[in-house]
């Protein structure tokens, strides 16, 4: 949990790491709350109660689902390799 926060938070904050002109609801408030509330990075997920519920909600669930699909596919490449 820790490690994945710290690359999340590093990843967000590097210049050149990304180039999305867009961020989501969880992204601002997470940030509004680290920067401008001063919270520890391990309290800053927030939800504003409708954004963060719908669309912020299908992301991590749609990356985990392509990348175990990859993995299965890869695996199942493995299988077939005599």
């Amino acid at each position: 949990e820790d490690h994945f926060r710290k690359s999340y938070v590093d990843f967000m904050t590097t210049k050149g790491s990304h180039n999305d002109t867009y961020a989501s609801t969880c992204h601002r408030m997470f940030f509004a709350n680290m920067v401008f509330h001063k919270k520890d990075p391990k309290d800053c997920p927030d939800n504003d109660g409708h954004n963060v519920d719908t669309i912020d909600g299908l992301i991590l669930p749609t990356v985990t689902a392509l990348a175990e699909t990859a993995r299965q596919l890869h695996l199942g490449s493995k299988d077939g390799e005599g």
